[in-house]
């Protein structure tokens, strides 16, 4: 098993959108022969699926007023 961590500059990365592309990354350019585990935390952060319209989804109001993220990822599925 290969443990990849999002870590720069010997500071743990805890921005969500870096951390969805190092996965995508990974994913498509890193071929490995075992299993990877890629174990990150985020900052506070809304993810949503791949073909979701923000402008319903998200309540930017909320996102606004918290100082929060929002990020698409690479793949469909509901908002998190």
């Amino acid at each position: 098993m290969y443990l990849i961590e999002p870590i720069r500059n010997g500071e743990y990365i805890t921005d969500g959108a870096i951390a969805l592309a190092m996965q995508v990354y990974v994913n498509q350019n890193i071929f490995l022969d075992d299993d990877i585990l890629f174990p990150y935390y985020c900052d506070p952060k809304v993810e949503i699926g791949r073909f979701q319209n923000t402008a319903i989804e998200v309540n930017q109001d909320y996102i606004d007023k918290h100082s929060s993220q929002v990020v698409r990822r690479d793949t469909g599925g509901g908002a998190v």
